[in-house]
């Protein structure tokens, strides 16, 4: 995804087993030396995800501090659309989070940032 375009963030609320609750979303503007999501592809990419290759997100989240314990799996994300009633920061009767098109995957730390797998939600 391009830098300066904006991704909406919600954290996931709920507990394992609950019905899935989440934060209202958080703006985050991408940028490189802060926060880059790039889609998958190429040979290596093709091994490690299989089909799901092509619906499958690389976020790379840095500074390491600012980051660290921020992202969890199974929290979402908006990646080219704004969430319903955002707006208007009216939450939605389905809750905010409902309408997110992807989900953070895995969090891998690495030594200076930290290694996101997002997938889009396919229905």
């Amino acid at each position: 995804m391009r830098n300066g375009k904006t991704v909406y963030f919600c954290r996931r609320i709920s507990k394992a087993g609950e019905d899935e609750k989440f934060s209202m979303p958080v703006p985050i503007v991408l940028n490189l030396g802060y926060l880059t999501i790039q889609p998958t592809g190429g040979y290596l990419d093709v091994q490690t995800y299989g089909e799901f290759v092509d619906i499958t997100h690389r976020g790379i989240a840095t500074p390491y501090e600012k980051w660290d314990g921020y992202f969890h799996e199974g929290d979402r994300f908006y990646l080219d659309k704004v969430p319903d009633g955002f707006v208007e920061d009216t939450e939605p009767d389905m809750g905010w989070g409902y309408d997110a098109n992807a989900k953070i995957i895995a969090v891998k730390p690495q030594n200076y940032a930290i290694n996101l797998t997002i997938r889009n939600i396919v229905e």
